[in-house]
């Protein structure tokens, strides 16, 4: 996960409880509105194109969140069917890539922060991010995308141009398919993620899918990885 976002499992058992085991092995389950540890299908349970069969496009979660989820599981446990590939892209080098094109347009993703936002009933999360955050050392540190949960906002006509060659360049790259993974979850098979870095979406599928899955922390993901190593945070 720390070299490129993304690392594979395969002969999990089927059911939760590995789901849950696996996901604990960097902290505690980040509960959300969609529950801690996700049981899911394409039963349209909530308001979110996850619970249903249509295609999803390249995304990040959470990015109607003050804090978006640091690391994501996906854990198939069921699926009889046909389609249903799953997408990642490594929104860091898509963010690279413009930066050494078009560091106009990588400015503007730096700066603007764009606003997204979560409504059911009897919720409404909202939140605003640039698409691309840099640390204090200049390095990527999160990628913020998710065309689906955008909402409207109003910039003046010479900032809303530059920001729509940006954001319209981001999302030209996200869907080039020389920046992209693809596989097939079948039972028994996950996927863990960084959040902050890759940005996943899922092709539309027949059939029945049930998933299983969950979000952890990004400070207990860094914590973990810095205990593994025997490092302290001023050691990096």
């Amino acid at each position: 996960i720390e070299a490129y976002g993304l690392v594979t499992f395969s002969n999990v058992a089927e059911n939760m409880q590995s789901t849950k085991k696996l996901l604990e092995q960097v902290g505690y389950i980040r509960e959300t509105v969609f529950g801690g540890l996700w049981d899911f299908s394409n039963n349209e349970a909530h308001s979110d194109s996850a619970y249903t069969s249509v295609g999803i496009g390249l995304h990040t979660d959470g990015t109607y969140t003050l804090d978006p989820p640091g690391l994501q599981l996906l854990h198939c446990l069921a699926f009889t069917g046909e389609g249903a590939f799953n997408q990642f892209v490594d929104g860091f080098k898509v963010a690279q890539t413009i930066k050494e094109e078009d560091p106009e347009s990588y400015q503007v993703l730096k700066q603007v922060k764009v606003p997204a936002h979560y409504i059911e009933p009897g919720i409404q999360l909202r939140a605003e991010h640039a698409v691309v955050r840099e640390n204090t050392q200049g390095l990527f540190e999160q990628i913020c995308f998710n065309n689906y949960d955008r909402s409207p906002f109003m910039l003046s006509a010479t900032e809303q141009s530059a920001f729509y060659k940006a954001y319209g360049r981001f999302q030209q790259l996200v869907n080039d398919p020389a920046f992209q993974v693809s596989l097939q979850l079948q039972p028994g098979r996950a996927v863990w993620f960084d959040n902050w870095r890759v940005m996943h979406a899922r092709t539309a599928f027949s059939g029945y899918r049930h998933l299983a899955g969950g979000y952890t922390n990004r400070e207990d993901y860094i914590s973990k990885m810095l205990t593994l190593r025997g490092q302290t945070p001023w050691e990096e």
